[in-house]
């Protein structure tokens, strides 16, 4: 059990961009907004319900697998340097399988 957002879609999604050099603005930081539906809910609610009210279904055909695994590594990244504990390649692995199986 996790606790969820409840309303994660790309319009509670606010982004801080900058400048890079060819003069593009690309998204450095985001922040969600409206809390009020945060619940207690199932570890991987809030990114399937993202995922499915914030693309498309062609989207997610062709760039799902690239998505899930840039989200894992940032998973682990985000674990790791917390310092609380650590998880394994091993384990790591264990659940990419794990979220294969949706």
């Amino acid at each position: 059990m996790s606790l969820c957002h409840g309303q994660p879609w790309a319009g509670n999604v606010h982004f801080r961009y900058e400048t890079n050099e060819s003069g593009d603005k690309v998204p450095v930081e985001a922040v969600f907004s409206d809390f009020q539906a945060c619940a207690h809910g199932r570890t991987g609610q809030d990114l399937a319900h993202f995922i499915l009210a914030s693309t498309t279904r062609e989207f997610r055909q062709n760039h799902l697998d690239q998505v899930l695994k840039f989200y894992l590594t940032e998973l682990e990244d985000v674990i790791t340097s917390q310092g609380t504990f650590s998880i394994s390649r091993k384990k790591m692995i264990s659940w990419k399988l794990y979220f294969r199986s949706f």
